[in-house]
Formats: C-alpha cells, structure tokens, sequence
C-alpha cells in the first residue's frame, strides 16, 4: 500500500522522529480484530522535539478532518533509550469503532499527509513556531503527488 510506504517515510524523516515500529502494512482484519486499529510507534529524540510538535499539529482536530479519531499516546518502560533519552514511548494510534474499510483507512493516510505538506508549505506556520525547514529536508515534504508517483515507478523499475 502506497500510503503507508510514503506516511511512515515521512515519520521517519521529521526531525527528532524515529519510527520504531508499525502495523500499517498488516491486512486490515488483522490491525482492526488484534490492534483496534492503526498504530504506529515512536521514539522522539529529547534534544529534538519540532517533529513531534510539527506531527501533533498536523494530526489536531483543529488543523485534521479525522483528528477526532487520532491521538498521540504516551507510555513509559524501565530502560533507557542508547543515547540516553528517558524511557517515553510515543503511539500514534486511530482507534476503530466498527464501521471503516480499509478504503477508509488509505484516505485518511493519505489526507495526514497531504496534511503534513499543507504545514511545511505553510510560511506564517514554519516560521512562527521557529521550524527549520532545512530540517525536514528529507522528509520529502517538499515533494509534489507526481513527485511521490515518480519515485513508486521508478521503484516499480527497480531503480
């Protein structure tokens, strides 16, 4: 599924973002009967938090048609993180209440995303909250819907 490929590569690329895990690429009976829906798994870097913030925006119910129906999660374990961080796991999460299809789904990942690129673009938003757009570089945020088909192509090519 296209969507989850571009959704969790641009996680991955937000500043400070490390995606941890996911269950996105599971069948849709699977993440709805075993998980109650989409999940995703995040570490955030504590020196380098403007992915985390820029994301929680991005998913607002104020800022995101289906922002009702995300949230961002936070639970703690007993380890430390390599590099020292605090043991705080970050879930995004979408709970399912009975009545979506996978169709449903694929139209809300690709509506955060589109979400995502509305913010970077966003001039006033970037600058106010001090964003380093030269930061999110590689989240591709940049890039254009035919940008996004080029590169599926050329990975259709095995390019």
């Amino acid at each position: 599924m296209k969507e989850v490929e571009q959704l969790i590569d641009i996680l991955s690329k937000l500043p400070g973002v490390e995606v941890t895990g996911h269950i996105l690429d599971n069948n849709f009976d699977t993440i709805k009967s075993k998980w109650g829906g989409p999940l995703i798994l995040l570490h955030i870097d504590e020196k380098d938090t403007d992915g985390l913030f820029f994301l929680t925006r991005c998913l607002d119910k104020r800022y995101f048609e289906h922002g009702h129906q995300w949230r961002i999660e936070l639970s703690c374990s007993d380890s430390l993180y390599s590099n020292g961080d605090r043991p705080i796991n970050y879930q995004v999460f979408r709970p399912l209440i009975g009545i979506e299809s996978e169709e449903t789904l694929k139209k809300e990942y690709n509506d955060l995303i589109d979400n995502m690129v509305y913010h970077f673009n966003h001039d006033n938003f970037m600058s106010g909250y001090r964003l380093d757009r030269e930061k999110f570089e590689d989240s591709r945020l940049h890039w254009t819907g035919e940008a996004w088909s080029r590169k599926e192509k050329l990975n259709d090519l095995g390019i």
